[in-house]
């Protein structure tokens, strides 16, 4: 019978147990710029001291219009790198995987310009092309 601390394979994935930390938003990115800061170089390295298997980031935005809020963290710049490698490096030498959730927050993005949806975006490219809303989306 496996246990949770038996280890696990999925192709070329080699968990040293079962343990997984799902993705939490923290909202702890002090200067608004994505970027990871050591509040969350604890929060994730201190999970691989405990033993956690795969620890998965928390919802990571892939533009800075895209994030929940200010506060969260971001993939949108080469800026951001050393950040998560310090991270990931750490990380690795307690024998844990570590993934991260990418995420756009779409309309519920606190500094989308206008609300952001891919259903509506592909109505509103077609109705533009019909000449029947301008650019603003107002019906023509």
């Amino acid at each position: 019978m496996k246990t949770i601390d038996s280890p696990f394979k999925l192709k070329g994935l080699q968990l040293k147990n079962r343990i997984v930390m799902a993705p939490m938003c923290q909202y702890s990115v002090d200067k608004e710029d994505g970027i990871p800061n050591d509040w969350h170089f604890v929060h994730y390295v201190s999970r691989a001291i405990g033993g956690t298997g795969l620890i998965i980031m928390e919802m990571t935005g892939v533009t800075p219009e895209g994030r929940i809020t200010n506060q969260d963290l971001g993939l949108w710049d080469d800026a951001q790198i050393p950040a998560y490698k310090r991270i990931v490096s750490e990380v690795h030498k307690y024998g844990s995987k570590i993934g991260i959730q990418i995420a756009h927050a779409g309309r519920k993005a606190e500094d989308a310009i206008q609300p952001v949806a891919p259903l509506l975006y592909k109505v509103t490219l077609y109705l533009r092309k019909q000449n029947m809303v301008d650019l603003n989306n107002h019906v023509l």
